[in-house]
């Protein structure tokens, strides 16, 4: 959101760049170009949604939902790349490493120094990542090719999520 409101475009360097509020923008209010109207318009290669409310690691409920992702499928050309940030795990990982002698998962320890920033940790399955998670994965299920619907661990030591889809050519 950068909250400039009327999603006027601007080209930066052989990119797109719209400030407008993302849920009006992809939805068509507030004159973004949203599904009816993205007929005509020149459409999307790529969409990188990294996206929460206000400090937390929530994702706004909007950007959970079946509907927001149809609307920003209308506006990516063939075979474009969506990827959503979700700081959410379900701990499974976690558990599995601990079971296993080799693996491990770890935490970033505040105010660490010297004993170094990472700690041993274990996650709970049931949490309420894991349930906005699942509300991500839904959500990509309902919206994009299932079959082209894949999740990555940006990093080792980050419970985060990457939930990735690509569009057919």
């Amino acid at each position: 959101d950068g909250g400039g409101g009327g999603g006027g475009g601007a080209d930066e360097g052989g990119f797109a760049l719209h400030v407008a509020d993302v849920e009006d923008f992809v939805l068509g209010r507030s004159g973004g170009l949203g599904a009816a109207g993205a007929r005509g318009a020149e459409k999307f290669d790529a969409c990188a949604i990294d996206l929460f409310a206000g400090p937390t690691w929530r994702i706004p409920s909007f950007a959970l939902t079946v509907p927001f992702h149809a609307a920003l499928c209308g506006l990516l050309a063939p075979g474009a790349l969506v990827l959503q940030n979700a700081l959410a795990h379900s701990g499974e990982e976690c558990l599995e490493a601990s079971r296993q002698a080799a693996g491990r998962c770890y935490v970033w320890r505040r105010n660490a120094a010297p004993k170094g920033p990472l700690m041993p940790a274990r996650f709970a399955t049931d949490n309420e990542a894991a349930a906005e998670l699942a509300q991500v994965k839904n959500a990509f299920r309902g919206a994009y090719d299932e079959a082209s619907l894949s999740m990555h661990r940006p990093c080792l030591w980050a419970p985060s999520r990457v939930v990735e889809a690509r569009l057919p050519s």
